[in-house]
């Protein structure tokens, strides 16, 4: 399993499987990632960075497309 360090923050997920998506007119396998904050997580560069590897990490990890 691929891990990655963002910051000693509290981070919460919720994973619901099993719904009916589609994306870009497919209903391949995919995933959607919506991510919130109360207050500051660093900088817009340093969002970015963590965007990156939120990506790698659930494509690797779900065996996803890089489309999906």
């Amino acid at each position: 399993m691929t891990c990655f360090y963002l910051s000693p923050q509290r981070v919460n997920a919720t994973v619901r499987s099993g719904l009916s998506m589609v994306i870009g007119g497919s209903s391949a396998p995919c995933a959607q990632l919506i991510i919130s904050s109360i207050g500051v997580v660093g900088t817009a560069e340093q969002n970015k960075e963590h965007s990156a590897k939120l990506f790698e990490f659930l494509t690797q990890e779900l065996n996803l497309g890089q489309d999906r």
